[in-house]
């Protein structure tokens, strides 16, 4: 079998000076989705992207997770 690790971004952008809200929604969805297992895969947290490119006025963070493609 041929085993590949995949990758799920999550960007979260909000108006810049509600800044804050980014990181709170993101650490709500690292509790929803971190461990849970979708189809066969389990998703696993990889980490905070930190600031992102965005549009002007807009305040953007990421973050990942990674799962197991066995083929």
């Amino acid at each position: 079998p041929v085993v590949s690790e995949q990758v799920v971004q999550v960007d979260c952008h909000v108006p810049a000076d509600d800044h804050y809200i980014a990181w709170d929604v993101l650490e709500r969805v690292n509790e929803l989705l971190n461990g849970q297992q979708i189809g066969r895969q389990i998703l696993h947290y990889d980490g905070f992207l930190g600031e992102l490119p965005t549009a002007p006025k807009f305040y953007c963070a990421g973050m990942r997770f990674t799962f197991q493609n066995v083929v």
